[in-house]
């Protein structure tokens, strides 16, 4: 059995072109669950207020997508 010579850079570029692809459906998946939500929860308040459950909601979710991003995609 051979095994080819594979350049470092061929290395890297695969590499890259798998990081593009995994951030290209992080963003689609998030594009369709922001809708979901936004159809759900409504839309941000302008100005957050430690009181407002929209304001609390939003925020668990915009850490949700940061937990994601680092988990997944970095």
């Amino acid at each position: 059995m051979k095994i080819k010579n594979i350049s470092k850079k061929k290395i890297k570029k695969q590499i890259s072109t798998v990081q593009e692809e995994i951030e290209k459906d992080y963003y689609r998946l998030i594009k369709k669950m922001d809708v979901i939500f936004k159809k759900e929860f409504g839309k941000m308040c302008p100005d957050f207020e430690c009181e407002c459950i929209q304001c609390n909601v939003h925020l668990i979710y915009n850490n949700f997508k940061k937990q994601l991003w680092e988990a997944f995609v970095k």
